[in-house]
């Protein structure tokens, strides 16, 4: 009698324990957030990163310091080629930017640049198919103090219809960090 007590007290102790830990895991996992990393490295002149246009999807970005050539492609899950190429000239977009802000214009003989990704999720642009993808590239010229703010131009239906659009960057937003001439 006794054995078969224990045997049913065991059972009863394994399933409680059982719903308990199926409890918890289902209790826990909606606190869960998937980690997401964005990643630069440079090399010479090319500063290479990568940064997320929807959950699930980035963009690698390259730029070649000495011709300021910002490039940026989206490698498409099913084709397992680069969809979606952009491209822009960052030291033309600089030197608009000296231009405008009465600066003369001139740009450094020799422009230093760093390139970062930032995490930057918004709705859709007001009257626009367009919307801003989750991470901006931040591009911070060093003699100038400038920091220009690039977006890629993205349409989530096009990508999901296998019609991924290609053209230039959006210079989203630039301001002077730092005056060298002070």
């Amino acid at each position: 009698m006794k054995l078969k007590q224990k045997s049913v007290f065991s059972a009863v102790l394994i399933l409680l324990l059982t719903g308990v830990g199926f409890y918890a895991g289902n209790y826990c996992s909606r606190y869960q957030k998937t980690i997401q990393a964005t990643t630069t490295d440079r090399q010479e002149n090319r500063i290479m990163a990568t940064g997320a246009l929807m959950p699930g999807l980035e963009a690698v970005y390259i730029l070649d310091q000495s011709t300021g050539r910002l490039a940026a492609g989206v490698l498409h899950r099913e084709t397992q080629s680069f969809q979606g190429l952009y491209e822009t000239n960052i030291s033309v977009e600089l030197a608009r930017i000296l231009q405008a802000n009465n600066a003369g214009g001139l740009m450094p003989q020799h422009p230093k640049y760093t390139m970062v990704t930032g995490d930057f999720p918004t709705p859709r642009i007001a009257g626009s198919d367009w919307q801003v993808p989750q991470s901006v590239i931040y591009v911070h010229e060093l003699n100038t103090g400038y920091v220009m703010v690039f977006a890629v131009p993205w349409v989530r239906e096009d990508w999901a219809g296998g019609n991924a659009r290609s053209g230039g960057f959006v210079l989203w937003s630039c301001q002077q960090f730092f005056n060298p001439a002070q």
